[in-house]
């Protein structure tokens, strides 16, 4: 076997063979990566939307708790004013029933 001719091929043959091999994994190589671009597009654009729906969701979750604290607020000046009612009427209930008491001696 002739050193000059590795497997029978000659140098500018093994020249061609590693060009041709060479655009062949370029162009398998920009294939996959089209299509990986594209399917990532796409996944991106679903993700997207699903975050949209979320932050929509989001605000709305925040609206409804804002609303709860402010009615939790209300109900607690409400159960404040009605302790206080009730005080006053048993300082009130005292008041008579010692008037009334000291109205029997």
């Amino acid at each position: 076997m002739d050193p000059h001719h590795f497997l029978g091929l000659n140098w500018g043959e093994w020249v061609s063979v590693t060009t041709l091999l060479g655009l062949l994994a370029t162009l398998l190589y920009s294939l996959l990566s089209k299509t990986a671009r594209e399917s990532t597009k796409d996944d991106f654009a679903r993700i997207n939307d699903v975050m949209l729906g979320v932050k929509a969701t989001m605000v709305e979750l925040n609206a409804t708790i804002r609303q709860l604290r402010d009615d939790m607020d209300e109900r607690k000046k409400t159960e404040d004013r009605m302790h206080k009612a009730i005080d006053d009427h048993e300082k009130r209930l005292v008041r008579l029933e010692t008037q009334e008491e000291e109205e029997r001696r």
